[in-house]
Formats: C-alpha cells, sequence, structure tokens
C-alpha cells in the first residue's frame, strides 16, 4: 500500500505543529513518492511529481503574481502536497496562493509551529523504503504462489483467488472484446462499482494499447482506478488482467506483479487449451465410432466415456444436437458465436445443472450426451432449460441468431439411434424455422417422412402431389406455393390466412382458385388439404437434404 499524504499529515509531530488542510482537501489520499524541504524559487523544475514539499516560504515571493507562478508551477510538477510553515515569510496562507492553489487542484497544508522538517522527511523516507520492500516480498510471494498454482494444475478460478488476496484487491479477467470473463473476490456487483459508466466504458478508458501495466486513469470521477496488464499467447493479445484500486492503491514495484500474474494467467490459459484441446479429441473420436457403428454397445460408449471423465451412469440419458442459423439465409453466423464458443455453453449448462456432459463439434453442430441424475425433475423439462440456457447465450451475444436443438431420450433404443433421432428432431426444428427444442417424441410424422429423405421415395411424392405447382411457379414471378403454405399452416381458415400473407380477400380468394386449377383439387377438403401439407413438409426435407449435399 503506498503512503499517502493523509498518513503524514497525521504524523504526530505534524499534528504537534497545528497541521491544517488549507486548500484542495481532496488530495488528501494523493499517493507520496519521496518528500523534500526547500526555500529556493524554481525547486519545481526539480521535482518529479508525487512528492510532498516542506517550506518555510522564503522562495515564494511577496506579491501575489509571484504567488501565483509558484503555485503554478509545483501544480505543472504533479506535486502530491505543499507544506508551508507560518511564521517566518507569511502569518497566514496569501489569498493569492490559496484562490490559485484551489483553481489548480493543488493540496496545501499549513504549520502553525516552527518544526524541524528532517523530522518529517526522514520518517516520510523510511516509510516508503518500508513500504517497497514490502512491495518486493509480495511481489516475490505472488511468483511462488503462481508457479504453485500452475504446477498443481489448479483451475483458473482459484488462480485468480489467490491472487486477489495477494494483492487485496479483486481482480478482473476480460476478453479481447472487453467482455468480462471471470473475476474474484469482487463483494458488489460490477455495474454497481462503475454505476452508469459500466465495465466496457472502464475498460475502454485509459487503456492504451502497447501501455505496460500502468495506473489507469479513469474518464468518470468517482471510478476505481486500477492496474493492469495485458494477456498474451503466442504473441497475440487475448485479454487483460485488471486489479481494481477498491481497497489500497498500488505501487510502482506492485506493477511487476501484476504483469508477472498476466504472464501466469497466459500460462493457464495456455495450458487450459491445449488440455482442451485434447479433451475435444478424445470426445471426437468417440462420437466418430460411434456414427461409424464401430461401437454399438450401449455398456461399451458408457464405458468409453467414464475413462474420459464423463460417468454417465446412474440416470437418464439424452443425446442433443445443436446449432446456430441467422434469420435470412443470405447472412452468416458472426465469428463472436463460433459452435466451439456454443460447445462450451452446451457444457457450462449441463454442468450449472448438475448433469455430466459429453460433447464434441462435428462442422457446425454440437453434439452431446448428457447424462441427467437428478430425479427431481422430468427429464424433458431439463433438456429444455439446458436449450434455453443456450438461446440466452447467443441471443446476449448476437441477437439475430437462432439456436436450434434436437432431443432424443435413451430408454428403449441404444446410443446410436437416439443421436440418429437427435438429428431428425433438429431437422424437424429448421422446418418450423423457429429456435428452441424439438423433443424426438414430439415430431410425429416427421420421422417417416426423414426416414425417406435419402431415397427417390420422397422426392416421387413432392413431384406427384405438387409438380404442376412447382412448374408454374419457376416460369413465373407470381409464386403461388408460399400462399398455399400460408393456408394449409392456418388450417384452412382463409380470413387467418389473408392476415397472415397481408393481402385482401379477394386476392387471396383468386390465389386459391388458381391453385385449385393447377394441382386439379378442392382445397375445401380436409383429405386434401392433409395430403398437400405433408408434401410441403416432404418438399423442405427434400430440398434440406439436397443443400446438405452441396
Amino acid at each position: 500500500m503506498l503512503l499517502t499524504v493523509r498518513e503524514v499529515v497525521d504524523y504526530e509531530v505534524m499534528r504537534w505543529a497545528g497541521a491544517r488542510v488549507a486548500t484542495y482537501a481532496e488530495g488528501l489520499d494523493r499517493a507520496v513518492r519521496w518528500a523534500h524541504n526547500s526555500e529556493i524559487p524554481d525547486i519545481a523544475s526539480f521535482l518529479k511529481g508525487g512528492e510532498i514539499l516542506l517550506t518555510a516560504g522564503l522562495g515564494i515571493g511577496q506579491t501575489p503574481d509571484e504567488q501565483c507562478r509558484y503555485v503554478n508551477a509545483l501544480a505543472d510538477a504533479s506535486v502530491s502536497a505543499l507544506i508551508l510553515e507560518l511564521g517566518r515569510a507569511f502569518k497566514t496562507l496569501p489569498d493569492a496562493m490559496a484562490s490559485e492553489a484551489t483553481r489548480r487542484h493543488l493540496l496545501i497544508v499549513t504549520l502553525d509551529r516552527e518544526i524541524r522538517f528532517m523530522d518529517v522527511t526522514e520518517r516520510v523516507q523510511a516509510s516508503i523504503v518500508s513500504r517497497q520492500y514490502e512491495q518486493l516480498r509480495r511481489a516475490e510471494r505472488v511468483g511462488e504462489q503462481l508457479n504453485t498454482l500452475l504446477l498443481r494444475g489448479e483451475t483458473l478460478e482459484r488462480i485468480l483467488d489467490r491472487l486477489a488476496e495477494a494483492f487485496g484487491n479483486p481482480l478482473v479477467l476480460e476478453d479481447p472484446a472487453h467482455q468480462i470473463v471471470a473475476h474474484a473476490r469482487l463483494s458488489r456487483d460490477l455495474s454497481e462499482v462503475f454505476g452508469l459508466a459500466g465495465w466496457e466504458k472502464h475498460s475502454r478508458s485509459g487503456h492504451r494499447e502497447g501501455d505496460r501495466a500502468t495506473a489507469n486513469v479513469t474518464s468518470e470521477p468517482g471510478l476505481p482506478s486500477c492496474v493492469w496488464s495485458p494477456i498474451l499467447l503466442h504473441g497475440e493479445r487475448v485479454g487483460r488482467l485488471h486489479v481494481l484500486e477498491l481497497n489500497s492503491r498500488l505501487g510502482e514495484i506492485d506493477y511487476l506483479s501484476v504483469d508477472r500474474a498476466a504472464a501466469g494467467i497466459g500460462i493457464a490459459l495456455l495450458s487450459g487449451r491445449h488440455a482442451r484441446h485434447l479433451t475435444d479429441e478424445a470426445h471426437g473420436a468417440l462420437f466418430a465410432d460411434i456414427f461409424e457403428s464401430r461401437i454399438v454397445s450401449t455398456e461399451e460408449i458408457l464405458a468409453r466415456a467414464r475413462a474420459l471423465g464423463a460417468d454417465l451412469t446412474g440416470g437418464s440419458l439424452v443425446v442433443m444436437v445443436a446449432e446456430m442459423a441467422t434469420c435470412s439465409p443470405s447472412e452468416e453466423v458472426p465469428s463472436r458465436v463460433s459452435p466451439r464458443w456454443l460447445l462450451e455453453q452446451l457444457r457450462r449448462a449441463a454442468s450449472t445443472m448438475q448433469c455430466t456432459c459429453l460433447a464434441t463439434l462435428q462442422g457446425q453442430q454440437v453434439l452431446a450426451i448428457v447424462g441427467l441424475h437428478s430425479l427431481e425433475r422430468p427429464v424433458r423439462t431439463l433438456i429444455d432449460e439446458i436449450g434455453g440456457h443456450l438461446i440466452s447465450a447467443v441471443a446476449q451475444k448476437a441477437p439475430s441468431v437462432r439456436v436450434l436443438v434436437g432431443a432424443s431420450e435413451v430408454s428403449d433404443v441404444s446410443i446410436n439411434r437416439a443421436l440418429a433421432q437427435a438429428n431428425e428432431a433438429l431437422g424437424h426444428r429448421r422446418l418450423t424455422r423457429t429456435e428452441g427444442v424439438s423433443h424426438f417424441q414430439d415430431i410425429g410424422y416427421h420421422h417417416l417422412l426423414f426416414s425417406l429423405r435419402d431415397g427417390p421415395e420422397l422426392a416421387r411424392y413432392v413431384e406427384s402431389e405438387l409438380g404442376p405447382l412447382l412448374q408454374h411457379d419457376a416460369s413465373t414471378r407470381s409464386r403461388l406455393l408460399p400462399t398455399l403454405r400460408a393456408y394449409l399452416e392456418c388450417g384452412g381458415s382463409k380470413s387467418a390466412a389473408s392476415a397472415k400473407l397481408y393481402l385482401q380477400r379477394r386476392s387471396l380468394y383468386d390465389r386459391l382458385k388458381r391453385i385449385e386449377s393447377i394441382l386439379g383439387c378442392d382445397l375445401d377438403d380436409v383429405e386434401t388439404r392433409v395430403r398437400l401439407h405433408v408434401a410441403l413438409r416432404s418438399l423442405a426435407i427434400v430440398q434440406g437434404a439436397s443443400a446438405a449435399q452441396h
């Protein structure tokens, strides 16, 4: 902790001398880097900033201009405080000095009695040296603790907690986008600490790229300063470590400790990245064996999973397949919500719900086998909550991106079959064009349609039912297929369909008549509508299969 002007003013010798704050009391908590005493007029030119200057005032000057010039020079030199002994040069603090010091935020403390300045400077120097030695000891302890934690393979959260304890201040770890990744020993919510300014505003203010760990100059008065350092992996900045000076100010030697702490966190992140990469490879190999039917026994799959650290026994099993899509086919999913990021979100959600999760990536999809050990809530509820967590997490980072999830419970079927069923449920979710979780048990006749998608039968059925209408739409701009789809999705209600299509009823009636003429059918017939509805769903499946092949 740095020595402050307040502590110096509270020295017994200063109290005996009648020390009194004359201007800018807000500067009492300024750090003191050194202490000097001088009676020469141009002493400011020999100062570096952060000093306390003790003087009897003999070099200040007697005119208001000289006095203001003296104050301005000290303020420009960033002096922490001026201690003026009254009685020799001045009986009271000159008005010109008081006014100018207030304007320039220079703290002036007056002494009513004469003292030996050496009694103050010696104690200040001794205190500074003692504190610097303590900072060196702390830097050594930080280094030793980091080495121990890294060698033990402790988690990032544990490392941050121990560092926060060593610094006596909360720590915040952020990513390159200025989003908080983790924090430690922060008793108050960040929004409360930073008020309306918010964390991101603090993070983007006063933290210049290329700086070493440095005391942050916040842009908003009243916000806590911080000491920070970039976290580098292979020369690339992957985040920043902030030590928030909420409890105590850090000294310059502490900056070295912050640099060392950031380097240690970089090593922990690098180790975690390689460990996670190896874990992902192992999980992916198991799923590949399941896909290729090299493993078909559920017992063998569970044994392999247990060897990878995922004990899926002792409860219900559910297979989940998740992917992301944008509202418009022409848009791409932004990189900030990558499939790997979605994979981590699913693992985190499962862990939060005290579920065991074995998960991997296959292309743009996340595949997972989830072990549900809790018997207090239904399986469907837990899976819907995991899906809801994914939707919420993606919505916060990319509101235009939808999360589609298919799920199938492993009960009377094998894990291999449940994986195929979860994919079918995901396909059904694509057809509905809405985000959320589709359970295989709910997709009904779509299961039959999906089972036919790889053969010619489904395409032939679509052509036999919708061929003339598809040919019509391909040769004209006035497409009728959207009208038929809306009419059928509204259960044959013409009023609902006209509202959905934003059409007048007369226009809708004309279009339906044309559809009936082209297809040679009666749309008022219930059986016809059912047949065409199945054909439209089949068309979506056929088109989806064709797009996947290309």
